[in-house]
C-alpha cells in the first residue's frame, strides 16, 4: 500500500510534525506513518476474513480496495499529519488488510497442505508490490512530474 518507507524523504515540512512546524534536529512525528499503517493492515485482516465468509471475495476485495485507493487519495489531499495518518494509514491500512485476506483464504482452500508455501507466495508478491513501486515512487518523485516541476507541459 503505498511506499511509506519512503514518505519521510519527499514530504512536505508541514507533514512531519503534529503542529505542522519545523523542528531542526528532532525525530519527526511522521515515523509513525508506517507503524500505524502496519496495525491498521493488521485490524483489517481479520475483519476481510468475517467479511469474505458472509459476503465473499468479490465484494470483500472491492471494498478492501475502494478502501486503500480512497485513503491514498483522501491522503494525498491533507496538509497536516494527524488527518493524513487517519487516512493514508488508518483507512488505506484497513482496506490493505482486508483485501490480504482474500488470497490467503482462497489458497488455503485450493491448497490445505501447503498452507505455509501458499503464506509465503502471497507474501513474496505483497513485499515484491512494495519494492517496485517504492522505486517507481521515488523515480517519480525525483523526477519533479509528482511536484510539476518536470519542465514538460503544464
Amino acid at each position: 500500500h503505498g511506499s511509506p518507507g519512503n514518505f519521510l524523504s519527499y514530504a512536505p515540512a508541514s507533514l512531519l510534525f503534529f503542529d505542522g512546524l519545523a523542528h531542526p534536529g528532532m525525530t519527526p512525528d511522521a515515523i509513525q506513518v508506517l507503524p500505524m499503517a502496519l496495525v491498521a493492515v493488521n485490524l483489517g485482516m481479520p475483519i476481510g476474513a468475517c467479511m469474505n465468509k458472509k459476503f465473499g471475495p468479490r465484494i470483500t476485495t472491492l471494498l478492501g480496495c475502494a478502501l486503500m485507493v480512497l485513503g491514498t487519495f483522501l491522503g494525498s489531499y491533507q496538509t497536516r499529519l494527524l488527518p493524513f495518518m487517519l487516512y493514508y494509514s488508518l483507512m488505506a491500512g484497513v482496506g490493505t488488510g482486508m483485501s490480504y485476506s482474500t488470497p490467503m483464504i482462497a489458497g488455503w482452500s485450493w491448497f490445505p497442505k501447503s498452507k505455509g508455501l501458499i503464506n509465503g507466495l502471497i507474501l513474496f508478491g505483497f513485499g515484491s508490490g512494495a519494492f517496485v513501486f517504492n522505486n517507481v515512487a521515488t523515480g517519480l518523485a525525483q523526477s519533479g512530474v509528482l511536484f510539476g516541476t518536470h519542465g514538460g507541459r503544464g
